[in-house]
């Protein structure tokens, strides 16, 4: 895969992500997809890079908002005769 294939693919991914969890500021998704793009800036096979980084940041962005989202504490109801 060649340079200019390969950013154009990594688009793509931050295209898709940015609509996956739109909860999240685009800016957000993108600079996720960055980070994890370059920590593979060194592999000589080049083939896989974006599904990678896909993957990677994914889960990172899942777990960006498992931290974030605030679990709502249940409440019973409770009747009560008058």
């Amino acid at each position: 895969m060649d340079a200019s294939t390969e950013r154009e693919a990594l688009v793509e991914v931050a295209r898709r992500l940015t609509g996956r969890f739109q909860q999240l500021p685009p800016d957000l998704v993108t600079e996720t997809v960055n980070d994890f793009a370059g920590q593979l800036q060194a592999a000589k096979i080049r083939d896989f890079i974006p599904l990678l980084v896909e993957r990677q940041a994914r889960d990172a962005l899942h777990a960006h908002l498992a931290a974030v989202v605030v679990p709502v504490p249940r409440t019973e109801l409770v009747h009560v005769d008058a």
